[in-house]
């Protein structure tokens, strides 16, 4: 899928893009270092203290690349890869998986990108201990709590309601971004906390509150279209004569019937 997606980037003249780097393998005493490359990869973003109303489109815009896919693996989130010459790319499971969910695993993995780059290789290869990569985990973990609720704004709006469910939809996230981040400021305990939500949601529901569960009112899939830019990118090449109906059709996953019908209303919709 990358060499798919770098070979569009190419046919287009688009450059790899990754975003910036710099090490930090440890969360104790980096908690300023990080919430500074939170506030300025937001800033990249053309955001301040607002909400991102979609991260998925907004880090394609910069050239990230990112494919959302349904992949049956219990448990599997989704992962990163960067080389030099093919730039960053993120999955994301989409397999019976909240978009809150999948928001956080984006932000995730940018902070594994820009904190861990040393750590992609060209082969999969187990490096490390559990501690190490706990460690490394915590610091992106905290790294996308701090680009998904930018401290100032979430200090604010906490002391005017501090109300879970209010607070996660405010910053259009799942519930347990907001209690990890009260918990980082130590306004509650984040184990007791969760376990009393999930405990009231299986008394509610009958159903456990698994990780990929997200507490209602959630965020609407219809307003997290997958792979546009991918699509995008699908279609120049196919107008420029760069692939095939067939190749563009095999990529899009629609019939070569579908593919033409799409292509004659985009003619009947140009603008001369």
């Amino acid at each position: 899928m990358l060499e798919t997606y770098q070979a569009l980037e190419a046919a287009a003249g688009i450059p790899a893009y990754a975003p910036e780097t710099h090490s930090c393998h440890q969360l104790p005493g980096n908690e300023a270092l990080i919430q500074a490359t939170a506030a300025r990869f937001r800033r990249t973003l053309g955001l301040g203290e607002t909400p991102i109303l979609n991260l998925f489109a907004a880090v394609e815009e910069l050239g990230l690349k990112v494919l959302r896919q349904p992949i049956a693996i219990k448990g599997f989130f989704g992962l990163s890869a960067c080389s030099f010459a093919q730039g960053a790319f993120v999955l994301i499971n989409t397999h019976n998986i909240s978009i809150e969910r999948q928001i956080f695993t984006l932000s995730q993995e940018i902070g594994h990108l820009i904190f861990h780059r040393d750590d992609y290789q060209n082969n999969l290869i187990k490096q490390g201990n559990p501690g190490e990569e706990e460690a490394r985990e915590a610091v992106a973990d905290y790294f996308a709590g701090h680009l998904l609720v930018p401290q100032t704004e979430f200090e604010r709006l906490y002391q005017i309601s501090p109300n879970l469910i209010q607070l996660k939809q405010h910053f259009r996230v799942s519930y347990q971004v907001i209690l990890k981040r009260l918990s980082d400021m130590g306004r509650i305990d984040y184990g007791r906390e969760i376990a009393k939500i999930r405990k009231i949601y299986k008394q509610r529901n009958g159903l456990s509150l698994s990780n990929s569960i997200e507490l209602p009112p959630t965020l609407k899939p219809e307003e997290f279209p997958e792979n546009e830019r991918y699509q995008k990118l699908i279609w120049q090449a196919l107008n420029r004569g760069n692939i095939s109906e067939l190749k563009a059709a095999e990529l899009l996953n629609i019939t070569l019937e579908e593919l033409g019908v799409r292509r004659r209303e985009a003619e009947v919709y140009a603008i001369p």
